[in-house]
């Protein structure tokens, strides 16, 4: 998956800044290897028109990734993810599935929706149907 295919969601009602959304969502992107070493990640103004936001608002965010070392800033040619990283490991990979999971079933408790039906609905969606040529 490229870069321009991941979208970045900013939720006005979650009570956390835009600032800290797109830092957060990023970070799972390249943790999970949504986003590869290397890539280039959307420029400040084309992230800050599609999600609505003040262009300072994605500098800020850019800011403290690339502080992070998750990202690097090349003037002139844009953010990219590090290209240092360090490899990914099962371990990982595992500790972000769990947080997405509990992420998750947090916001369908708070929903007041049944897991089950969740779960069902989400199965549904995943099963793959063969193309008609």
């Amino acid at each position: 998956m490229k870069t321009n295919e991941f979208k970045i969601i900013i939720d006005n009602k979650s009570g956390l800044a835009p600032y800290r959304q797109i830092i957060n969502q990023i970070k799972l992107a390249i943790d999970s290897d949504i986003w590869k070493a290397g890539e280039p990640l959307p420029s400040i103004r084309e992230l800050s028109e599609q999600l609505g936001v003040a262009p300072l608002t994605v500098a800020k965010s850019y800011l403290q990734l690339e502080q992070m070392g998750l990202i690097k800033t090349r003037w002139g040619k844009g953010s990219f993810v590090n290209d240092t990283l360090p490899a990914r490991n099962k371990e990982k990979h595992e500790r972000i599935e769990e947080n997405l999971i509990d992420q998750f079933l947090n916001n369908v408790q708070q929903a007041g929706l049944d897991p089950k039906q969740i779960l069902s609905r989400m199965e549904k969606k995943l099963i793959v149907k063969p193309r008609n040529k």
